[in-house]
């Protein structure tokens, strides 16, 4: 083979290798540049965007969440404008220190002159449990005592203008026990039946004290 035919063979092979080279080198870089990576996934950020549906929801969750919040200030808000208003006229309205009902206050008991100590622990309508606590043992004799003497109330209130309830009484493990039935009681008597028990009892000796509703 002449010099000449194999410089020109020589020169086409450079060319094509050369050639090959920049072909893969732009390869490459359309591989790293383009609008895919090597693993396939598009690069550049996704554009995150909400459904109409979504946007409604999420709207509605805020607006009821701050519905919740106005309506729980305003109710603590209600209650402690309502504590102050029971801290400063507790004593008008029966109210005590402790801002409960002082049923003592309420009912005029704590303005009787009795002989022993009397107590309202709770109030339930038209019904009144009294327990009579005796100093000493709870006997037969002692419960007839307080039968007659509430007997003796009762006639002297028997009639429709003065009448003050249904009355009646037994015998308790520990203590005699009244129940009294406001129904018939005009509103305007109610304290006075309640408190007329505890005048009649006035009378009877050996009593320590008389607690209306204990178990309440």
């Amino acid at each position: 083979m002449g010099i000449r035919k194999g410089i020109f063979i020589g020169a086409a092979a450079v060319s094509i290798m050369a050639c090959t080279a920049c072909g893969n080198s732009g390869g490459n870089v359309s591989g790293t540049n383009g609008a895919e990576t090597s693993t396939g996934v598009e690069s550049g950020y996704a554009r995150l965007e909400r459904s109409p549906e979504e946007a409604a929801v999420e709207e509605q969750d805020e607006t009821k969440s701050a519905e919740k919040e106005n309506e729980i200030e305003g109710n603590s808000e209600m209650a402690d404008n309502m504590d102050d208003a029971m801290e400063e006229n507790y004593g008008e309205y029966g109210f005590g220190e402790d801002g409960e009902f002082d049923f003592d206050s309420i009912f005029g008991i704590d303005q009787l002159d009795l002989n022993y100590e009397a107590h309202v622990a709770g109030f339930d309508g038209e019904s009144f449990l009294y327990s009579v606590h005796l100093d000493g043992d709870v006997t037969d004799e002692k419960v007839d005592e307080i039968q007659q003497v509430m007997a003796d109330y009762s006639s002297q209130n028997g009639d429709e203008e003065n009448y003050m309830g249904y009355i009646d009484i037994y015998k308790g493990e520990d203590q005699i026990m009244i129940y009294l039935d406001l129904g018939g009681v005009s509103e305007e008597d109610s304290n006075v039946a309640v408190t007329g028990v505890l005048k009649a009892l006035n009378s009877v000796s050996g009593i320590k004290s008389v607690i209306i509703n204990e178990e309440m």
